[in-house]
């Protein structure tokens, strides 16, 4: 789940690039700003980038997304937890 969230992201951000805006004039062999850059001038396909930027995740960029996913699950269990409790305050308070 977590490469799929982080493999639609680099595609999302890679199809809003403006090639023609991307300059990188210092990068290493195989990185992926020259596969940007050979994207750029003709030399290589989206797909081929796109398979470089994935395979350039960090774990911990997945291990990141993954604590943010499991906070907001959290927070959103807690906020239904409270509505559940004020619901049954209310309803207690309507019998008596």
């Amino acid at each position: 789940m977590l490469f799929a969230l982080s493999s639609r992201a680099i595609f999302l951000w890679l199809c809003s690039k403006d090639l023609n805006e991307l300059n990188f004039t210092d990068y290493e062999k195989l990185s992926p700003e020259e596969n940007l850059m050979n994207l750029k001038n003709g030399q290589t396909t989206y797909a081929r980038v796109y398979e470089t930027l994935c395979r350039s995740v960090s774990p911990i960029i997945i291990a990141l997304i993954a604590i943010i996913i499991i906070a907001l699950i959290v927070i959103i269990i807690i906020t239904l937890i409270v509505i559940i409790i004020d619901a049954f305050i209310i309803v207690m308070q309507i019998i008596m």
